[in-house]
């Protein structure tokens, strides 16, 4: 596969993302989902390009910014828990 194909994956699931944004405004775990497709997104970009220039920097980045990601979905998620104990619902009016 070349780097085209590759990037277009990545163009897509981003844009994916933005439209899992863009369309629902109610649920907010949704909402979690769609920040989590536009990082994944990001991370794959990363990746493809740290192949194909055959540098670690790019890989080291990843597990950084995974590491991160993994901490703000644990924070996302405890928001919602404690949202959803106050409000009995999920869904942001």
């Amino acid at each position: 596969m070349n780097i085209y194909n590759l990037l277009l994956l990545s163009i897509t699931l981003f844009f994916i993302g933005i439209w899992g944004l863009v369309i629902n405004r109610r649920n907010i775990i949704i909402l979690l989902m769609s920040f989590e497709i536009m990082y994944l997104a990001a991370n794959l970009n990363f990746a493809f390009y740290s192949y194909f220039f055959n540098d670690i920097l790019g890989v080291i980045f990843i597990i950084y910014a995974l590491t991160v990601v993994g901490a703000e979905s644990c924070v996302g998620l405890s928001v919602i828990s404690v949202y959803y104990a106050v409000h009995r619902d999920v869904s942001l009016n």
